[in-house]
């Protein structure tokens, strides 16, 4: 099902310019106060200090991400991660993004929208080959994910199943689709939402909890990040 959940170019871009950037906040331990975390900050249209890139097997890859506020762009490029050191979460909490996808074929180098993108969380080891993490994702075909990553190899947690509730982008259409992704790490079960709706939910023994919490973009991909917030539980 298509939904109808798309922002214009124009709109969007006119935001960048008058808006802060929306953080994401560091590190959510059990108990921790959201009102005590600290922000992190960067110059618009530059790379946001303290991030890191890893791409999938191509140490030589490049690919621009800067901070565009509201939030943060990242632009057309090889698959792979991105994420501060500094954010980790432990316990029971939640990690919630909000992302648009832009059209194919929009820029330079072009965009696709074939490849999946969303959240990372419990990030381990993310700089060494035997980095391990667990990712959180969608496809414009209205599916999404969940899987463990273990140096280069991938186990589904949750295979990829469609869901009314994700916005996609076709040819003809205006603007990009938003989504918003919330997983919220609970001490018996793992919940995952899309945009205010349950998607599905794994027990919390088969997820690893604790660790990074980051951003995944696939091949291509053309995101708008407006946040990347370590909260607590959905109530």
């Amino acid at each position: 099902m298509h939904l109808d959940r798309h922002v214009g170019v124009a709109g969007l871009l006119a935001a960048a310019l008058v808006f802060a950037v929306v953080p994401l906040t560091a590190p959510a331990e059990t108990g921790s106060d959201p009102a005590a975390r600290t922000p992190q900050a960067g110059r618009n249209l530059e790379p946001p200090p303290g991030w890191h890139i890893r791409y999938d097997g191509d140490a030589a890859a490049t690919r621009e991400h800067v901070v565009m506020r509201p939030g943060w762009h990242i632009h057309p490029g090889p698959a792979g991660i991105f994420w501060d050191a500094g954010n980790v979460a432990s316990g029971n909490y939640s990690v919630k993004s909000t992302i648009f996808l832009f059209p194919a074929g929009s820029g330079e180098p072009p965009a696709s929208v074939d490849e999946p993108y969303g959240v990372f969380f419990a990030g381990q080891d993310l700089d060494d080959p035997q980095l391990a993490y667990v990712s959180f994702l969608l496809r414009n075909d209205g599916a999404f994910r969940v899987a463990r990553h273990e140096g280069a190899s991938v186990t589904e947690l949750f295979p990829w199943t469609p869901h009314e509730a994700i916005a996609t982008w076709s040819e003809g259409d205006q603007g990009q689709p938003q989504n918003v992704l919330l997983a919220d790490l609970r001490e018996d079960e793992v919940v995952f939402w899309v945009n205010e709706a349950r998607v599905g939910a794994l027990p919390r023994a088969q997820v690893a909890g604790d660790g990074i919490v980051g951003l995944r973009a696939g091949a291509g991909s053309s995101l708008h990040v407006t946040d990347l917030v370590i909260g607590p539980n959905r109530r």
